[in-house]
C-alpha cells in the first residue's frame, strides 16, 4: 500500500521505477534498460503486488482486535444471559435448588484457594477467590427477599455484577471497570427483576444479533473486497499508462542521443 500512497502523494522517488528514473536522468542513456526488459520487470512486479494485496489482506481482518472482540462477545453474552436466567428464575425460587448451588460455589472457592502456580504462589487474586462467596451471598439475598423488590434488586445486582466481572478476564481490574460493572449490573437488574419474559427478550435479541453477525459480516467482506479490487484495477491502469509514457520518454531520449 506504500506504493499507492506514493502515487497519490506525488512522490516520484517512492514509485517502483521512480528512483531509477531520477538516477538515469543524470546518467548516460546507454545505462537505460530496454523497453522489453522494463515491461518484463513491470509485469513481474504487478503479479507479485497483486498476490500480496489480494485476498490475504481480508483474511487478516479475522485477527484484528475488533473481530476478536465481536467473536468473543457474541459467544459469551448469550451464555451469561442464560445462566443468569436460570439462577434468577429457577435456582433462587426453591430451597432444594439453592443449597446445591451454594455447595457448588463452595467447591469452586476451594478449588480456587488450592490452585497455585509452579512457583508456589497463589494462581488467582483475592477478588477471584471472593467471587464465589459474593455470588452465594447474592443468591441467598434473592432467595430470602421474595416479595421485597429492593432486597431482590440488590441480590440480583450482585449476581449480575459478578457474572460480568468474571467474564472480563482479558481486561485488567481497575476502578473504572468496577464502576462500569456496578452501573451495568444495577441497570440490568432494574430491567430483569427476576421475570422470565424479560430474560427471554434479552436472550432472543442476543441470538438475533449473533445470527446477523454470522450472516452479514461475510457478505460485507465480499462487497468490500469487490470494491477494493475495482479501485485497485483502476489504479493499475493509471500506473500502466504512466509506465508507457516513461517508456516513450526513454525511447525518444535514446533515439535523440544516438
Amino acid at each position: 500500500m506504500r506504493f499507492f500512497g506514493a502515487i497519490l502523494t506525488g512522490n516520484p522517488r517512492a514509485w517502483p521505477l521512480g528512483s531509477r528514473v531520477a538516477s538515469h536522468l543524470c546518467c548516460n542513456s546507454r545505462l537505460i534498460p530496454s523497453a522489453r526488459q522494463q515491461r518484463k520487470s513491470w509485469d513481474n512486479h504487478q503479479r507479485n503486488h497483486h498476490a500480496c494485496t489480494s485476498l490475504p489482506c481480508f483474511a487478516h481482518t479475522h485477527n484484528l482486535p475488533s473481530s476478536n472482540i465481536i467473536k468473543h462477545e457474541h459467544h459469551t453474552y448469550p451464555i451469561l444471559a442464560v445462566m443468569m436466567a436460570v439462577v434468577s428464575v429457577v435456582v433462587v425460587r426453591y430451597i432444594w435448588t439453592v443449597i446445591p448451588a451454594l455447595g457448588f460455589l463452595c467447591f469452586i472457592a476451594f478449588r480456587i484457594y488450592s490452585a497455585t502456580t509452579p512457583s508456589g504462589s497463589p494462581a488467582l487474586s483475592l477478588a477471584d477467590f471472593s467471587s464465589p462467596f459474593v455470588l452465594g451471598a447474592g443468591i441467598c439475598i434473592m432467595y430470602s427477599a421474595q416479595g421485597r423488590w429492593f432486597y431482590y434488586l440488590v441480590g440480583e445486582s450482585m449476581v449480575i455484577g459478578m457474572f460480568a466481572y468474571n467474564s472480563s478476564g482479558a481486561l485488567e481490574p481497575s476502578k473504572p471497570l468496577l464502576i462500569g460493572i456496578c452501573i451495568f449490573a444495577f441497570l440490568a437488574a432494574l430491567w430483569f427483576r427476576g421475570k422470565f419474559w424479560n430474560y427471554a427478550i434479552v436472550i432472543g435479541l442476543e441470538a438475533f444479533i449473533a445470527i446477523f453477525i454470522a450472516v452479514a459480516f461475510p457478505i460485507m467482506e465480499m462487497m468490500l473486497e469487490a470494491v477494493v479490487n475495482e479501485k485497485l484495477k483502476k489504479v493499475g491502469e493509471k500506473v500502466r499508462s504512466h509506465h508507457l509514457l516513461l517508456e516513450r520518454y526513454y525511447e525518444a531520449k535514446s533515439n535523440g542521443k544516438s
